[in-house]
């Protein structure tokens, strides 16, 4: 049936515009590469990455980024695992800039088979560096706030999230512990309530108070709390930081 067959020939135009539109339309580097590492189609989104034309990228004659062989290395090594699997895969990947600049991308990698039957990687990338760079710097507070000598809690609206390791061999408990009540065992009505009230209406509060340890210990602190804000300025959560003023409490009692 000619007219039929015209209908699907139609359909496979409009599906292949429609696919060709995606390719040249997306923001996330899209190419196809054969197993030999030979480029074969790359989309706008990855020449603007490399800062080519199309006649520069395929032709070579144009400026490249600073060769880095280990980071072309691990990107055919990366092909070559996902060719010889045979299936869908995600890797992370660096490419160094013209200016030196380091990205990070998440590509997915998939197999593609020609109509000739040669099998070639389509990859489709998502630059994650400043997720990357965020995550780097988050470990970097992380280790700071686990190292200093306070005791640091962090709430958020009014529910404990966080306690660094001094806060918890301070008090003897886990965070769990503290989560499910523990709190209000090492300190009196008196001071706990005002402090959870300080959470949730107030910008600072500060008071000294003597808390007891799972042990039994008394420990004489200064207890601060702060909000913290996010870039626009909202209410996000907390900080509570607890110095040890034990010493400086005994000394004043020797006076």
């Amino acid at each position: 049936d000619i007219t039929a067959r015209k209908r699907a020939e139609a359909q496979l135009l409009s599906e292949k515009t429609l696919l060709e539109g995606v390719i040249q339309t997306s923001p996330n580097p899209i190419f196809l590469r054969s197993a030999a590492g030979k480029m074969v189609l790359v989309n706008p989104a990855l020449l603007a990455t490399s800062h080519q034309t199309p006649e520069e990228f395929f032709s070579r004659t144009g400026p490249t980024h600073p060769n880095n062989p280990a980071e072309f290395a691990q990107w055919f090594e990366n092909d070559r695992i996902m060719l010889e699997r045979g299936e869908v895969m995600t890797f992370e990947e660096q490419l160094t800039l013209l200016s030196g600049e380091v990205k990070v991308y998440s590509t997915i990698k998939a197999p593609f088979k020609r109509d000739d039957g040669e099998v070639m990687v389509l990859g489709i990338s998502s630059d994650v560096t400043e997720l990357r760079r965020g995550e780097a710097w988050l470990r970097r507070i992380e280790q700071a706030v686990e190292s200093v000598s306070d005791s640091i809690l962090i709430f958020e609206r009014g529910k404990l999230v966080f306690a660094n390791k001094t806060a918890l061999e301070a008090c003897g408990y886990s965070l769990e512990q503290l989560q499910h009540g523990a709190l209000f065992k090492m300190a009196p009505p008196e001071v706990m309530l005002p402090l959870l009230e300080s959470l949730q209406h107030r910008e600072r509060f500060q008071v000294e108070a003597v808390l007891q340890a799972a042990d039994g210990r008394d420990v004489a602190v200064l207890i601060r709390s702060s909000r913290i804000r996010d870039a626009a300025g909202e209410w996000i959560g907390s900080v509570v930081t607890m110095t040890n003023i034990s010493e400086r409490r005994r000394m004043e009692d020797e006076l």
